[in-house]
């Protein structure tokens, strides 16, 4: 996707993966592109929903596997929460779509959440995993051709 791709759709859904990318210490990966995108919604030039879960799961790979104290945990909810990311509620009339797009593109509950909320929200989901990438109707990469300048913090 080229630098302004992003912005010119406005609006889109993000992962737990693109947001965990935030909080890296080490720099992994997509670090720079996800700045980037945070950048973005900070300044309002993008639209990005999330359901509330995306929280709870990065509190996990936050404890879990980038084993944080729980005062990190604490500044990353923080941040998320001041973000600038509309939190969507999931209804429980949800539930029996989101097993529909499980059987439909043979993915994980959690996948189909995020896949739900873009075929609900009518735009694209922006994610860095690959089975996800391989929904092109409903998933995009930022990976792509974006770059943020050095230094940006949250």
């Amino acid at each position: 996707m080229s630098p302004t791709a992003v912005s010119k759709n406005k609006e889109y859904i993000i992962d737990a993966g693109v947001v965990i990318k935030w909080f890296s210490k080490d720099r992994e990966k997509y670090w720079e592109e996800s700045r980037k995108l945070i950048r973005q919604v900070k300044e309002k030039k993008i639209v990005v929903y999330a359901p509330e879960f995306l929280v709870i799961e990065v509190i996990n790979i936050c404890f879990n596997k980038k084993h944080f104290s729980v005062e990190e945990i604490t500044k990353v909810i923080q941040f998320l929460l001041g973000s600038g990311i509309e939190f969507v509620k999931i209804s429980t009339d949800s539930f029996i779509a989101i097993v529909k797009i499980m059987c439909g593109y043979k993915t994980s509950a959690y996948d189909a959440l995020y896949l739900l909320l873009a075929k609900e929200k009518k735009c694209k989901l922006l994610t860095f995993d690959n089975e996800l990438l391989k929904k092109k109707d409903l998933a995009i990469s930022i990976a792509e051709g974006t770059s943020s300048p050095k230094g940006t913090s949250y």
